[in-house]
């Protein structure tokens, strides 16, 4: 034992420092993290209280229940969300759902003296008939917008909006539009982080040579860089030869 001690000692102790200084760089990092996702919170905070609409991030059942949400009040959606799952072939997963409304606005006229304009609205019966809309009366406009991916990574999107007016009472839809799914949009493609990782090592000493298996560390951020991490260790026929562990940092 003291012997085994005396040959690899030396190497035990080296790699625990370097598993130290690893443990040191993830928990600074996930500390900064911690930090900066608190500022991100704070910020969409302030800025919601500024009646300004800030996308957050959400778990794929919470989008999903947003969509059908959409879809049970909006007619005009369900039936162009069913016209592209057909021309998918599948159900593509949501990525993205947008609801926003403008603040109830006055009526103007559309020319000259004119003070009133007829607008085609369903009734009570679902029949069509004429709202007159008189200047002052007040309304306002809402749109619904979901992103879907599909399964070959395309991102296509369903829009649809509503006209509404608010006073005199009751409260009447009196103009909506419906926009399809895209056939090209303009979207930055986001880089996925990469994960753990094994590799290969080749060490060598002065009279032994040796191969062994080596441990990738995720890449990480911190102090503005990104950092990088591995560990391993080589054997040969004769016995052990070396063990090894790299840090490094890149710059953007």
């Amino acid at each position: 034992m003291k012997d085994w001690l005396k040959n690899y000692g030396a190497w035990i102790l080296r790699v625990l420092v370097v598993i130290v200084i690893v443990v040191l760089i993830w928990a600074l990092n996930s500390a900064h993290n911690d930090k900066a996702a608190l500022a991100k919170e704070l910020e969409r905070q302030n800025l919601a209280k500024a009646n300004l609409t800030v996308e957050v991030e959400a778990k794929q059942k919470e989008l999903t229940a947003a969509e059908r949400l959409i879809a049970e009040k909006d007619s005009s959606f369900t039936a162009e969300r069913a016209k592209l799952w057909k021309a998918l072939g599948e159900k593509p997963k949501v990525v993205t759902v947008v609801e926003w409304r403008t603040v109830p606005t006055p009526t103007a006229p559309a020319s000259g003296n004119e003070l009133a304009r007829e607008c085609p609205a369903p009734d009570s019966n679902g029949k069509k008939k004429d709202i007159l809309v008189i200047e002052g009366d007040t309304g306002h406009v809402e749109v619904s917008e979901v992103t879907y991916q599909t399964k070959n990574d395309n991102h296509v999107f369903i829009a649809t909006g509503s006209c509404w007016r608010d006073t005199p009472t009751p409260r009447l839809v009196f103009r909506s539009a419906v926009q399809g799914p895209a056939p090209v949009a303009l979207r930055e493609k986001e880089a996925l982080p990469f994960k753990w990782g094994a590799g290969v090592m080749a060490a060598a000493s002065s009279d032994k040579f040796g191969v062994g298996p080596t441990v990738l560390f995720p890449t990480f951020e911190t102090w503005g860089l990104q950092w990088d991490a591995s560990i391993g260790f080589a054997v040969s026929l004769n016995g052990f030869v070396a063990a090894s562990g790299q840090l490094g940092a890149r710059t953007r």
